[in-house]
């Protein structure tokens, strides 16, 4: 997969090969780590227009290294290494580039198509009942190689999938720990915990209209030890909840197919953006922003072939 970044340049974010054998399946290359359960789904296959703010924050991005996946019909269990989150490709936030990087994702699907059925968020009339819950853990250690940033994270998130005739429901939680490490003396400095909440949802009212309704936060930092500057010119001791309200709705233009839909939805963000670890960028619609609020509404026709 080879895509332009918003300065127009071009790069490969994905590139990887599938070895598959029975129920296993290895892969090696550039590729995405199964962590969070939004950033597995096409943008196609959303309700939004783009992915949630607890998504910007926690999304792994793409990163070199290995996967190994055990795949059944209704469980699966990946176990991935590599150089850390967001290191090949990342549309928002930076990369966090380790000495090693480590992810496990497990997850089990209720109902009749198994977890075939949870690979988009549209769920049209007629769709089975199922329920699949997932979980994953990251951690990652950096600063004893060139390059690697001097930091360990961890990162752990459970999320719950509901759909059904017409409707579909995600929720997931996503907590993470940021401890950063002088190299000079190998003391610990500080500590960064924050935690994001996501529930999305939609329903069909018609064939081929859709309305779909999200909330989103992501919480604080709490910092202990001597704290990193949250922003230029912003105090560190002044950190902030950022919340997300979201309603929309989708025509299909095609009668019974998803390829081609006119989108429209309204966010409404909460919170100081400077005191919080959601990122500012023009891709997410969210601007460098210490007054409380901001909003926008956007109107976007897609099609794929």
């Amino acid at each position: 997969r080879i895509g332009v970044v918003s300065g127009g340049d071009f790069s490969f974010q994905r590139a990887f090969i599938d070895l598959k054998w029975k129920y296993l399946r290895l892969r090696a290359g550039l590729f995405m780590n199964e962590l969070i359960a939004e950033s597995l789904i096409n943008p196609n296959d959303h309700l939004f227009n783009d992915y949630s703010i607890v998504e910007n924050v926690y999304g792994p991005g793409s990163s070199k290294g290995v996967m190994l996946t055990y795949l059944r019909k209704r469980f699966s269990l990946n176990l991935g290494y590599s150089d850390g989150l967001r290191t090949g490709f990342s549309e928002i936030r930076s990369p966090a580039r380790a000495d090693f990087a480590v992810t496990l994702r497990a997850q089990y699907a209720w109902g009749e198509r198994g977890l075939s059925g949870f690979n988009r968020l549209i769920a049209r009339r007629g769709t089975p009942f199922g329920i699949r819950l997932g979980g994953s853990m990251h951690y990652q250690d950096g600063g004893r190689s060139q390059g690697t940033t001097d930091v360990k994270i961890a990162l752990g998130t459970i999320d719950l999938s509901v759909r059904g005739n017409g409707w579909s429901l995600l929720f997931s939680v996503t907590t993470g720990q940021d401890g950063r490490v002088d190299a000079a003396d190998s003391v610990q400095t500080f500590e960064v915990v924050t935690a994001g909440l996501s529930v999305m949802g939609g329903y069909f009212v018609l064939d081929n209209l859709q309305i779909f309704a999200q909330y989103g936060v992501v919480t604080k930092p709490t910092i202990q030890g001597e704290p990193p500057p949250m922003a230029p010119g912003v105090p560190a001791d002044e950190p902030s909840n950022f919340q997300s309200f979201g309603v929309g709705l989708t025509y299909f233009v095609v009668p019974g197919h998803d390829n081609v839909k006119l989108s429209t939805d309204f966010q409404y963000f909460l919170g100081r953006e400077t005191g919080s670890p959601v990122p500012a960028s023009s891709l997410n619609n969210i601007q460098p922003n210490d007054d409380g609020s901001q909003f926008f509404w956007r109107l976007q026709i897609s099609a794929a072939f």
